[in-house]
């Protein structure tokens, strides 16, 4: 959270409660103003759902905004490549962090089935995962998803620097996505398989299976599912878990640590998509409860670690990966040590590595020959 200092009853960014961003977290654009003191504080939950107390506030001081007041040029040459029945594939060049010179920071892609303008550019539909602005004058791509069949879309970006100073708005693309051929059926409806209706006793991570592909149409293939989790069996608009059009699980799906709950009732569903971009309908609704967590009574495994070799010539910086799974509910986190003694933590001690599976450790002084 941050805010002006002893309230935080209107905090001007406030995460909630966030199963990512474990131990950074970057702050999006628009939440804070230049030339500003803000204070922030963090709190971490543990698996059991029991939170820490905040810790002390820090503050900081925003930069000024005079030290740079030329945004990015505004795209002009955005198009629409490509499109399938239910994505649009967009091209165009990118601008500079000054007009058209330097390194911008961020795009805001948008679209719409009605053209933009920059007064109705709030209300148009955002894009996710964008990316990461190139060296001014490089060729640029990015493919929008779970758009309707047979429907004209039209696109705009805007751009911004680190300030952030942004663009004018760029000119507009449109682009019809195809239409489903009118002999094209969608798949069958898919079946759960397990988690059984009815289970009891499930892990926190448990995974997901449901039936094999079948679409009346020949030639058609299983191009996509997605997968649901909630805990409302009416209403799956704030899903637990959400893969959205996942390409690569598509018959089972391990759910990951940190998305479900002890002790609760859920319901999970799946839906098949084809390779025409066709959606089968979900499968019937299953539910499955949780194991408590008085049940959990295995550590996870031991990690295996993995580093760089037998020696480095760095003094500075030691780079380590591992492995380690827990069955029952997930990994929640990971500490590391290093020592120079087997099991040792003379050198740092033990430190949250969050869920991450590896680490790089710099600022360290080490002596060369030492184990």
């Amino acid at each position: 959270m941050i805010t002006s200092p002893w309230d935080y009853a209107s905090p001007a960014f406030d995460s909630g409660t966030d199963t990512k961003n474990l131990t950074g977290i970057t702050v999006p654009s628009g939440k804070l103003a230049y030339s500003t003191l803000y204070y922030w504080r963090v709190r971490h939950q543990d698996n059991h759902g029991a939170w820490s107390a905040w810790s002390a506030e820090t503050s900081f001081t925003t930069n000024s905004s005079s030290g740079d007041t030329t945004p990015p040029a505004a795209v002009s040459d955005l198009a629409a490549t490509a499109a399938t029945s239910a994505s649009v594939t967009l091209t165009w060049t990118a601008p500079g962090d000054d007009g058209n010179t330097g390194t911008a920071s961020i795009y805001d892609i948008r679209y719409s089935t009605g053209t933009i303008t920059d007064a109705n550019w709030g209300s148009a539909s955002l894009c996710n995962g964008e990316p990461s602005p190139g060296a001014a004058g490089a060729t640029q791509t990015f493919t929008i998803k779970d758009l309707s069949p047979d429907t004209t879309y039209y696109f705009a970006v805007m751009t911004a620097d680190e300030g952030p100073n942004w663009s004018g708005l760029s000119n507009i693309a449109s682009r019809k996505t195809d239409a489903i051929p009118p002999d094209d059926q969608p798949p069958a409806q898919p079946a759960g398989v397990s988690p059984v209706d009815g289970a009891t006793g499930v892990s926190l991570t448990p995974t997901l299976s449901s039936s094999a592909f079948s679409d009346p149409d020949a030639g058609d293939t299983h191009a996509a599912s997605q997968w649901q989790i909630d805990d409302d069996p009416w209403d799956f608009s704030a899903p637990a878990f959400d893969s959205g059009t996942d390409t690569t699980n598509l018959t089972s799906i391990s759910i990951p640590s940190g998305r479900l709950t002890y002790s609760t009732l859920y319901y999970w569903r799946a839906r098949y998509q084809d390779s025409h971009g066709a959606w089968s309908a979900w499968s019937e609704e299953a539910h499955f409860n949780t194991m408590s967590a008085s049940a959990d009574s295995t550590p996870p495994s031991t990690p295996s670690i993995a580093d760089d070799g037998v020696s480095t010539t760095s003094t500075s910086e030691l780079h380590a990966v591992w492995t380690s799974s827990d069955a029952e509910s997930g990994i929640a986190e990971y500490l590391y040590a290093i020592g120079t003694t087997a099991g040792g933590n003379d050198v740092v001690d033990w430190t949250s590595a969050g869920t991450a599976p590896e680490k790089t450790i710099t600022g360290l002084s080490l002596t060369l020959g030492k184990t």
